[in-house]
């Protein structure tokens, strides 16, 4: 529970909005992203007008191996890959997520013409290991041809799934390059004043304002799946504390029985030490002696 997980889960919730991104699909892909970015920018917005500055950002998953390589033709090494929202509508800001070196997304690095990415620590450790990665060209294939990305920006890393995850090699692209995704799910990260179930049914109305789907929109508190995270461990110490009290307590009667079967025993030496002129404090500090070994070994 003391491990870092390189972000600020308190009063957190990621918020799945419910929109069927399928009623989209029509006409060109282009079209169909950017009326699908409208609609979550739109969410973004009026959340940050609800929330305050900096407390709604916008993420999507993308592939969990995109291979990247340092130069346009040569080894490629598999890193995570999300899409986020630029400026403020960055989900590692809303996090706290620490920006180590460089700068944070903008809208600009969205463009063909400059593509700009951030790089977590681990990513940035395995492409240059002991050296900066501010400013390098990584490479990568799209619609077969090299594509330059520039690294304008080295983030913390953050494991916010569980206390116990490793580091993943993650790489931060602009929301709006990302092509057409189908079903895949976006989510909003939003921070709330304080706990965030009391601005459940707010965000709901905001989200169906700015076009959700009639569904309920599905809300994760970040702290709570932490929290639920280690339930099992937890669990289990609660378990080995439990039978460690037990131990200690049936401990504590067999030597009890042992030392007072022991003094019994010795009533009658007792008896002779005093009449032969021992002192009384000089036979309880033997007794008392003879016991504190019996209970150390115990």
């Amino acid at each position: 529970l003391k491990v870092p997980i390189g972000a600020d889960p308190h009063n957190v919730a990621v918020v799945h909005a419910g929109v069927n991104t399928m009623r989209f699909i029509g006409g060109d892909w282009d079209r169909a992203t950017a009326a699908l970015d409208a609609v979550y920018f739109d969410m973004q917005g009026r959340l940050t007008s609800l929330l305050g500055t900096n407390s709604a950002g916008i993420e999507l998953a993308g592939d969990a191996n995109f291979k990247f390589s340092k130069v346009a033709v040569g080894p490629a090494w598999p890193i995570r890959q999300f899409y986020v929202g630029a400026d403020d509508a960055n989900p590692l800001r809303v996090l706290r997520v620490p920006l180590e070196m460089g700068r944070w997304l903008r809208r600009a690095d969205g463009n063909d013409a400059s593509p700009g990415i951030l790089l977590n620590h681990a990513a940035a450790q395995l492409l240059w290991p002991g050296e900066s990665a501010l400013g390098k060209l990584l490479w990568t294939k799209k619609d077969n041809k090299d594509v330059p990305y520039e690294v304008v920006g080295i983030v913390g890393d953050t494991h916010l799934n569980s206390y116990d995850e490793a580091s993943t090699p993650t790489f931060y692209e602009v929301l709006s390059k990302e092509p057409f995704s189908g079903n895949m799910p976006r989510f909003l990260v939003l921070r709330t004043p304080s706990e965030p179930s009391a601005f459940y049914k707010a965000i709901g109305r905001e989200l169906k304002a700015a076009g959700a789907d009639a569904g309920p929109p599905g809300f994760v508190n970040l702290e709570d799946q932490l929290k639920e995270s280690a339930a099992g461990r937890r669990t289990m110490m609660v378990y080995l504390c439990g039978f460690a009290g037990v131990a200690v307590f049936l401990s504590a009667i067999g030597l009890y029985g042992v030392l007072a079967y022991s003094v019994a025993r010795r009533t009658k030496e007792i008896g002779t030490r005093l009449a032969l002129g021992a002192s009384r404090s000089g036979v309880l500090a033997m007794i008392l002696r003879d016991g504190f070994l019996l209970s150390c070994c115990g």
